[in-house]
């Protein structure tokens, strides 16, 4: 028996049918495996990278080497790559099964990672102690020649102390306050992986005031980032040295696959002190029981007491303007930066000059150094790194604090008939009380 089946089909479900037939066609055919490596500037892997299909839930992570493989669809379809401190790229995919990226750090971004024991870069929420962290820009906006001056106000919990204001002196840190009464509270610095002590050079007594520290050596200009560990796991990998915090530095490098870039700065800054009021109505004299009243000081008698008699009523008593004997403070700092770097090198040298002037004309510090570090990528995954930091400094400060030569100690306790510029030797230099100093 034959039965025939016969089917009618309108013009406007055929027209349907066919329109969903070649939609479904042309979604499968536009379905593409891409895969490709994600590095940073250097060539190194970036594991955790976001690779998103824009407009889509579509994505997938890099893995530990660097490698992740997605799925595309769509007309014009586009993948963006997303890491925190690193730009976003968005890259079409344009046909292409292969597409390898190199992310560039994102410098407006960096206040969101720190840098953590041993130069690893974490995000610091994702710590579980306290970091503070400070880039090269806010660094600079102080002017300071001292890196840890500069420090000031800039994190929470660090107590920035300077004890003197002559050039070239130490600046005092304390992180969370004083620990120890008898011993040393600073913290501990490290210098691009390299422990550096910076303990003050001078003992501080009542007879000597405040020397200079390792400190005053690092340059500002050549630093990159300072991060601060606060608590005692931030600092559990450098043992006990590191009691009291540390202080992490690391400088300035450059980035594969950039051209050279040359910057050049002239900074110079001015001081001048603050006259402190000092009585200018009595000359050097004392007072005398026996008449009951101020005297001056008779001839062939030395006294240190500076409340005789009137200057006015005083023949021969003038005064004198102890502060005209300072002048301004100048300061010009020279600096000179080269950075760039080939598919295999970056490199970074920088060339710098401090001469720091006193408002005293015995007091100066210089201060003239070489910056470089090189990073030269032997393989995939290995990068070899050297690096060279050279300073000279030298200086010349007065005694200071209670320190019978202290020409301070005695600019500030004598009376307003004292005079104060100094006794020049006969070849017409500075008389060697005046000019002694600690270099």
């Amino acid at each position: 028996m034959k039965i025939n089946f016969l089917f009618r089909i309108s013009k406007t479900d055929l027209l349907v049918l066919l329109i969903f037939l070649f939609g479904q066609i042309s979604i499968f055919a536009q379905v593409q495996n891409v895969t490709g490596k994600v590095v940073d500037q250097i060539g190194q892997p970036l594991p955790g990278v976001n690779v998103v299909l824009k407009g889509t839930g579509i994505g997938a992570i890099v893995d530990f080497d660097g490698n992740y493989a997605i799925e595309v669809q769509g007309e014009t379809p586009v993948l963006v790559f997303s890491y925190l401190g690193y730009l976003t790229q968005e890259i079409p995919v344009d046909g292409r099964t292969t597409i390898n990226v190199d992310l560039s750090e994102d410098s407006v971004g960096l206040d969101e990672v720190v840098v953590t024991a041993l130069g690893i870069k974490k995000e610091k929420r994702a710590l579980g102690y306290s970091v503070g962290n400070v880039d090269n820009e806010t660094l600079m906006q102080s002017k300071e020649n001292n890196v840890v001056a500069a420090l000031s106000g800039k994190i929470a919990g660090v107590q920035i102390g300077n004890p003197s204001g002559q050039a070239g002196s130490a600046s005092r840190i304390v992180i969370r306050g004083t620990s120890s009464l008898l011993y040393n509270n600073e913290p501990l610095f490290v210098v691009d992986g390299v422990p550096i002590d910076n303990s003050n050079l001078q003992a501080k007594d009542i007879f000597n005031g405040s020397g200079t520290n390792t400190g005053i050596d690092l340059d500002p200009n050549s630093i990159e980032n300072i991060s601060v560990l606060k608590g005692a796991a931030a600092s559990a990998l450098y043992g006990s040295r590191a009691a009291n915090g540390v202080v992490l530095i690391t400088t300035k490098t450059g980035q594969m696959n950039t051209k050279t870039k040359v910057t050049l700065s002239l900074t110079s800054s001015f001081e001048n002190i603050i006259p402190t009021p000092i009585q200018d109505t009595w000359a050097h004299g004392f007072f005398d029981e026996a008449l009951g009243e101020y005297v001056s000081v008779p001839e062939g008698y030395k006294t240190d007491k500076s409340w005789g008699a009137r200057i006015d009523d005083t023949p021969g008593a003038e005064r004198y303007d102890r502060w005209q004997t300072f002048k301004m403070g100048l300061t010009n700092d020279i600096n000179v930066g080269i950075q760039g770097g080939t598919d295999k090198v970056s490199y970074y040298v920088g060339l710098s000059h401090l001469d720091q002037e006193g408002t005293l004309e015995t007091i100066y510090f210089k201060r003239s150094g070489v910056k470089t570090n090189f990073n030269v990528k032997i393989s995939d995954k290995i990068t070899a790194t050297l690096g060279m930091d050279y300073k000279h400094t030298s200086s010349n400060r007065l005694w200071e604090s209670w320190n019978p030569r202290s020409m301070l100690t005695g600019f500030l306790s004598a009376p307003a008939n004292w005079n104060p510029n100094p006794v020049y030797e006969e070849d017409g230099g500075y008389p060697a009380s005046f000019q002694r100093g600690r270099t």
